[in-house]
């Protein structure tokens, strides 16, 4: 499985506090997913920008959803003022996730796709939440 994770309005965020206060938030935002996760197999990095991608492997699409469940608990949980954020007062994520076991017709690069295209439909819906990929 595959989680994308996205800071919900991190322009704004540097923007309104600077960017070495965006620098400290993404690497407490980066130290936050590692320890949101339980196994030694799961690998969480920076994506690029502010989006971070978690590899769960074996992981069903409901196993993929209660990681990304307990990221965002956990990122809620610091309480990062966002002053301004349209939708929170506290910095939040927008999560997509997809699953599938890679075949020679299912490449891992479809994977990629489908948690990509669920993490713009989150951030479509009015952002922090989780949407799961509807192809999985």
């Amino acid at each position: 499985a595959l989680i994308f994770l996205d800071i919900d309005y991190f322009k704004q965020y540097n923007d309104h506090y600077g960017h070495m206060v965006g620098d400290d938030c993404l690497k407490s935002i980066a130290t936050t997913i590692q320890h949101s996760l339980l196994r030694a197999t799961d690998m969480a990095t920076r994506y690029g920008g502010e989006e971070f991608c978690i590899l769960l492997p074996n992981t069903s699409l409901t196993g993929a959803l209660k990681v990304a469940a307990q990221v965002q608990a956990n990122i809620k949980r610091l309480q990062i003022p966002h002053a301004d954020s349209p939708i929170s007062s506290s910095l939040t994520i927008s999560a997509g996730v997809a699953s599938l076991v890679p075949t020679t017709e299912e490449s891992s690069s479809r994977l990629t796709s489908l948690a990509d295209k669920a993490l713009y439909e989150a951030k479509g819906r009015g952002r922090d939440q989780t949407v799961a990929s509807d192809t999985c």
